[in-house]
């Protein structure tokens, strides 16, 4: 049974997540290509941190969170390897329009 702290930290990590899609969205629609993928990539990072909360879990880095993500809920068939592949494209897309020189999303 999740307990009910676990449960607000999920919903507070999913509601920001929300909100940085939302962000993504007004990014993209304008063409601010850089700024849609690094809160694409958040939102995706806050909504796997709000499923490693409902079991006890977090790290203190992305590849870290990414990690307890493939191990506790792609190997176990809780949700199918696509899902795994989206976040690492997203942590690697993040990664290169923040810190790459030349390049464009």
């Amino acid at each position: 049974m999740i307990d009910e702290p676990a449960k607000h930290l999920s919903k507070y990590r999913l509601d920001k997540a929300n909100t940085l899609l939302t962000q993504a969205e007004l990014l993209l629609n304008n063409k601010q290509y850089d700024g849609s993928v690094n809160r694409s990539y958040y939102a995706i990072f806050n909504t796997v941190r709000a499923l490693l909360a409902l079991v006890g879990l977090d790290s203190q880095s992305h590849r870290g969170v990414i990690s307890f993500f493939d191990r506790y809920f792609v190997k176990t068939g809780i949700f199918e390897k696509q899902y795994s592949k989206i976040v690492h494209q997203a942590f690697d897309s993040r990664q290169d329009s923040d810190y790459e020189d030349f390049y464009h999303p």
